[in-house]
């Protein structure tokens, strides 16, 4: 399983590799949680529960590279590459789904946020207009 952010088209970027290698670090001590190999599990009908599928997998950063190595162990060389696979394509999958919704979440913050700069802008002008209107508008000790 290759690791590696997106990145604009030009020349690759250091500090994206650095990134990549970090990441790949981090997914593999993720690969085993749990939505993942369930749904392998269920995916495979697997006759497994999540503890043992867990036991079977083991992932390795390969040196310097953003690549990550997962294996499994199973007595059918086919069907622990097909659960290698699996476990593969659902983690990609679970993490772009995270990460879909933390940027909804963001988001959503960030409006909030927009939101509440608006009416506190608005409440400014507000001040504004009414001092502007007021009588003593014109006296330079109000202006000031």
């Amino acid at each position: 399983m290759q690791v590696f952010p997106v990145q604009p088209a030009g020349p690759i970027d250091y500090n994206a590799l650095v990134l990549a290698e970090r990441l790949a670090q981090t997914y593999q001590r993720l690969i085993t949680i749990r939505p993942v190999m369930e749904s392998v599990i269920a995916e495979l009908s697997l006759p497994y529960d999540v503890q043992t599928l867990k036991g079977n997998v083991s992932a390795q950063v390969q040196s310097d590279s953003e690549l990550l190595l997962v294996q499994v162990s199973d007595g059918d060389p086919v069907q622990a590459a097909t659960i290698a696979n699996a476990i593969a394509d659902h983690f990609s999958r679970y993490m772009a789904a995270q990460s879909a919704t933390a940027g909804m979440v963001a988001t959503g913050e960030l409006e909030t946020r927009v939101t509440s700069m608006d009416e506190q802008i608005q409440g400014i002008e507000d001040q504004i207009l009414t001092l502007a209107s007021s009588p003593n508008s014109g006296d330079p000790v109000v202006q000031n």
